[in-house]
């Protein structure tokens, strides 16, 4: 591992790594997530901080707080609306590629959400700005979110749980693992 630290920062400029011994709680961030090690071993990660500074550059973090990324079949049947303001273009790009960051790293919750509103950004960005919103509008009310590593008893592996829905809404099938 010194080695290649040693090589890295023979290329790059890098900061002297954080190690998060366990037994203590510590805490590190890393590409902007945020990592937290807990005195039993538990590991916790979040973008909470990213979280709210897209929220801010987009202006949603003073919205109308909402539960949930999927209520009333709004994904599935979003409403028609007109073409997106100029302006509003970067907004719905920057929006997009903000979502698609956290979706891919610590927000799997997110993750279906921005796969309908990415697929309808090229054909209709308002649209697709309107689903946006609506996605960051959750993610202010759960901003805390997370993934969270424990070990259970003696079971050292990893769990996973997956899904896969057959052509819902658009002809389209989508699937996930968590």
């Amino acid at each position: 591992v010194k080695g290649g630290l040693t090589a890295l920062n023979n290329l790059w400029k890098c900061d002297d790594p954080v190690i998060l011994p366990p037994g203590q709680e510590n805490t590190a961030v890393y590409l902007g997530i945020e990592i937290v090690r807990e005195a039993d071993g538990t590991i916790i990660l979040t973008q909470n901080k990213y979280t709210s500074q897209l929220l801010k550059r987009l202006k949603v973090e003073s919205t109308r707080a909402i539960g949930t990324t999927g209520e009333n079949g709004w994904m599935v049947s979003p409403p028609e609306v007109d073409r997106l303001e100029e302006g509003r273009l970067k907004d719905c790009q920057e929006g997009l590629g903000g979502l698609l960051w956290l979706c891919t790293r610590t927000r799997m919750d997110i993750a279906f959400a921005v796969s309908k509103a990415a697929s309808k950004a090229s054909e209709c960005p308002r649209t697709s700005w309107y689903m946006i919103k609506r996605i960051l509008k959750y993610l202010n009310t759960n901003k805390e979110l997370g993934i969270r590593l424990s070990k259970s008893g003696e079971n050292d592996k990893i769990r996973c749980f997956t899904d896969a829905s057959w052509a819902p809404g658009n002809g389209r099938s989508q699937s996930g693992i968590v």
